[in-house]
């Protein structure tokens, strides 16, 4: 919207010569930057408190079930599972909502007003464009299933990511280079 503002003043009053039209577009242009950032700054806060209301009543949720479970299920299911749910799968849901929903939204009305501008300015070149649209998504899926390797989609981490250990003195199996890690190994295996 911004960008369509700025193109309007460059292509009216700056074109013309007009310099009260140019101030009063510069005007115009600079009360609707700061309205945009007033309602950024909004979104932002409404986004993180959503965030915080799903994760804690999905926090709650787990609580009162775990609650239900009888001892056989804390045999059986190991900590840390139950602990990763409570943590890193929730966190997920937390970066989800907070801001994936909302980048999606403003994507999506970003997209709404570029096809309704450019329909104003081509109406056939548009229709060109959604005809031909579809066809782009199987190619771009394809390519980034061939580029994202299977081990790497079942592990469920990017190819990119370091491996689990660095380097043997943070390998908690090599002997006397991390103290404490053999006697917690040996603990762990003792279970």
């Amino acid at each position: 919207m911004l960008a369509h503002v700025l193109s309007s003043v460059i292509n009216g009053p700056v074109a013309r010569g007009d310099f009260r039209g140019v101030l009063l577009g510069a005007g115009g242009f600079a009360a609707l930057a700061a309205f945009t950032q007033i309602t950024f700054g909004f979104r932002v806060v409404y986004a993180l408190d959503i965030g915080e209301l799903v994760v804690r009543d999905m926090r709650n949720a787990i609580f009162v079930h775990l609650q239900g479970q009888t001892a056989a299920f804390f045999n059986k299911m190991k900590v840390g599972r139950i602990i990763s749910r409570l943590s890193s799968d929730l966190e997920a849901i937390r970066f989800g909502v907070q801001d994936v929903v909302f980048i999606t939204i403003v994507g999506g009305g970003q997209a709404l007003f570029a096809a309704i501008l450019m329909f104003r300015a081509d109406a056939v070149l548009f229709c060109i464009l959604i005809l031909w649209a579809p066809s782009c998504g199987p190619s771009t899926a394809t390519s980034a299933a061939i580029n994202f390797p299977r081990s790497a989609r079942r592990r469920k981490v990017s190819p990119a990511s370091p491996p689990r250990w660095r380097s043997p003195s943070l390998d908690p199996r090599h002997p006397g280079l991390r103290p404490g890690a053999n006697e917690l190994l040996a603990v762990s295996r003792a279970r």
